[in-house]
């Protein structure tokens, strides 16, 4: 396998990417990519994480077939990172891959309207079966012994398949594929955190840009002890990533540890204010 290392489940750390330093104010900041740079540099990494992390996740798991179904605005947190940054999700979406063996590969398929771009081949005629015929049809051809979808009672990011698809994907397959259907979890873990040499060049240059902001939040440009309160901080962590052109993966949070009681009774235990 890869380099494994853990990660922030949505994908691709590119979206971070790096290239140079400027300041702002007296924190160095990275240079975020634009929003071009990073749909060439987030297709380039996906690309190469379908083609050599792909198998061997599958492989690893004892998995044959991948079915990952999912709809416009309830995207599954898998299905995100394996598709190109530019495209919009439309309507019903699936994936499905078949290992076809070391010699062969991964057949990656695309049963949707979306423009793949290359990464996943069209496999549906929409004019000639419904998507749910032509997942039939795919696994009737292909046969596979061991089918994952993603479905979890613990990894939230493994269990994106809604109880109507689940419903849809088991009447698609029929009783003789029923009894080969089984939880994705391991390879939805598999994928989402195990990391390529490729991938962790870009991770460390996010890595910068996060000290840089945590920095900045903690510097003397942004604190006035006496007067700036850790909501203040909140926002503006927020501000500064959006700023960016960038999303947050959680909400900021900051806090008061610590404080004398002098301290405490004088402004009381609700005291947001950072003091001296």
């Amino acid at each position: 396998m890869p380099r494994i290392a853990k990660r922030g489940l949505f994908g691709l750390i590119a979206v971070l990417l790096t290239v140079l330093t400027v300041p702002a104010g007296k924190i160095r900041f990275p240079e975020v990519l634009t929003i071009r740079e990073r749909v060439d540099a987030v297709n380039e990494i996906t690309l190469l994480r379908l083609e050599k992390l792909l198998p061997e996740v599958m492989r690893k798991a004892g998995f044959d077939m991948w079915i990952i179904p999912c709809q416009e605005d309830n995207i599954d947190a898998v299905f995100r990172t394996m598709t190109p940054l530019n495209t919009w999700n439309r309507r019903d979406l699936m994936l499905v891959f078949y290992d076809r063996g070391p010699d062969k590969g991964v057949e990656r398929m695309d049963i949707s309207r979306m423009n793949m771009r290359g990464f996943h081949p069209r496999v549906w005629d929409s004019e000639k079966e419904t998507r749910w015929e032509c997942l039939s049809r795919i696994v009737r051809e292909r046969d596979p012994k061991k089918i994952g979808i993603n479905e979890s009672d613990v990894i939230w990011a493994a269990d994106g398949i809604s109880a109507t698809l689940k419903k849809k994907v088991v009447e698609a397959l029929g009783d003789a594929y029923i009894s080969r259907l089984h939880s994705a979890e391991e390879m939805c873990t598999l994928w989402l955190e195990t990391m390529l040499e490729e991938d962790l060049n870009y991770y460390e240059r996010a890595v910068a840009l996060s000290h840089a902001l945590i920095a900045e939040t903690y510097s003397k440009e942004v604190i006035t002890p006496g007067i700036t309160t850790v909501d203040d901080l909140i926002y503006h962590y927020w501000q500064r990533v959006a700023d960016l052109g960038l999303d947050k993966a959680f909400n900021p949070s900051f806090s008061i540890k610590g404080r004398q009681p002098d301290m405490i009774e004088k402004y009381g235990e609700g005291d947001r204010v950072i003091r001296r």
